[in-house]
């Protein structure tokens, strides 16, 4: 299993000059490309704003590398060609994508999402000077993901609610005051 989370390049331009009406045409229109360039049994969805999360199935271990480069010059058909917004204008975006595997002791799909979401950042930050608009996830950014959960009815839990409330009284009583 492979996620990948894509990030449109230079879509906040579009948003700016031609609204938020043409952005949202514009998601919509690459959400009919992407949709159209996936396998049957890959799946596609919008996080927000101008991100995508796409779960790749059926890479075998064997052919992961040129399955992968296959479905990767499908995805990037997605925004090879303009778009067309607000009745006729002409845009262009790019986009990055970060990617993850499971394996054996990597499974979890939020720890594969972040995982694939820092290379999609690391991959955006090279945007100048990149050869590839995407980036595979390594050991380095598993290890950088730290697991935090907390027993919601915990003591840990009670500890910091009775901290954060005297924080937040004290707050607001200096930011608010009565009408």
């Amino acid at each position: 299993l492979a996620v990948g989370v894509i990030d449109l390049d230079d879509f906040k331009p579009v948003n700016d000059v031609y609204g938020h009406l043409s952005g949202d045409e514009l998601l919509k229109e690459f959400a009919r490309r992407l949709k159209s360039v996936l396998r049957s049994g890959d799946f596609a969805s919008r996080l927000g704003g101008d991100e995508f999360v796409v779960i790749l199935e059926g890479l075998s271990k064997e052919t992961l590398e040129s399955q992968l480069e296959t479905v990767l010059l499908r995805l990037y058909e997605t925004v090879e060609s303009p778009f067309e917004i607000d009745g006729g204008h002409l845009v262009n975006v790019g986009m990055s994508m970060g990617i993850s595997f499971s394996n054996p002791t990597i499974d979890e799909p939020d720890i594969l999402v972040r995982m694939a979401d820092s290379a999609m950042f690391a991959i955006k930050k090279l945007k100048g000077n990149r050869k590839r608009w995407w980036l595979v996830a390594d050991s380095k950014i598993e290890d950088a993901v730290e697991i935090v959960t907390i027993d919601p009815y915990g003591s840990e839990a009670n500890f910091l609610l009775e901290n954060l409330s005297k924080t937040v009284a004290s707050s607001i009583q200096s930011f608010v005051s009565d009408f």
